[in-house]
């Protein structure tokens, strides 16, 4: 991951050729780290003194692209250069962190990386573990997790004994050593008919409460006071 965010950086501010210090490692203190002229810091910082480290850096004027956490990367109010990438990265300690970064190299204030999230997130891909087999079920299959789906959208679904027989396995799980976990039923053609209309009750409900979470995500809209729209009209005048 580090070795594809450094390309980048050399690649998109043309850096080449100058000292890349990376001072956080463990054990490891910034302030008293060897910075030879003209180079240029490129890490992943502790998030918890961020702000710190970028003004120490600003104050010995030392360039910095810094891995920084995405949702604060305006907070610090310190003339330094966001690079805001639509990116999640999974460190050494297990943590997946939305990340973004601060730096002083380049002339944009604030910038999107799409070649610089697309190698990231490449890199995470190709890191991820194999995922596991998703098995579906035919429509005449009643496993747990299927009842188990309408009872949580409040779906009301009740079986006699008549209308099921118990399976371990389907005859055509046989040859690759599958079964079905848990075991299940076949059904009844009127029983499948009564569990489909379930689902698409349940199915439904689930598009509601969606719909319903969605609406009162957005129920508060924020407006703008005068002041700020006179700050508006003192930026549109300056670019006039």
């Amino acid at each position: 991951m580090y070795d594809t965010v450094l390309q980048w950086v050399t690649d998109e501010y043309g850096i080449q050729g100058r000292p890349v210090v990376r001072p956080f490692k463990p054990g490891g203190d910034y302030q008293h780290e060897e910075y030879p002229d003209g180079c240029v810091v490129i890490d992943n910082p502790p998030f918890s003194i961020l702000s710190k480290i970028c003004r120490w850096y600003l104050e010995h004027d030392i360039d910095f692209f810094l891995f920084a956490p995405y949702l604060t990367n305006f907070s610090a109010d310190i003339p330094v250069n966001h690079i805001v990438t639509d990116t999640a990265i999974t460190y050494e300690n297990g943590a997946k962190v939305k990340t973004a970064f601060l730096t002083t190299l380049g002339d944009d204030f604030i910038r999107t990386a799409p070649g610089l999230s697309q190698a990231i997130n490449a890199v995470q891909d190709a890191h991820k573990p194999t995922p596991l087999p998703s098995y579906q079920y035919p429509d005449e299959v009643l496993t747990v997790s299927r009842v188990g789906q309408l009872d949580h959208y409040g779906i009301d679904l009740r079986v006699s004994r008549s209308e099921v027989a118990r399976i371990s396995r389907l005859d055509s799980q046989k040859t690759a050593g599958k079964s079905i976990f848990g075991n299940g039923f076949l059904m009844s053609h009127a029983l499948q008919a009564r569990y489909t209309k379930a689902a698409k009750a349940a199915e439904a409900a689930k598009a509601a409460k969606a719909a319903k979470a969605a609406k009162a995500a957005n129920d508060y809209v924020w407006e703008l006071s005068p002041r700020e729209h006179d700050i508006i009209d003192t930026l549109n005048k300056t670019h006039d």
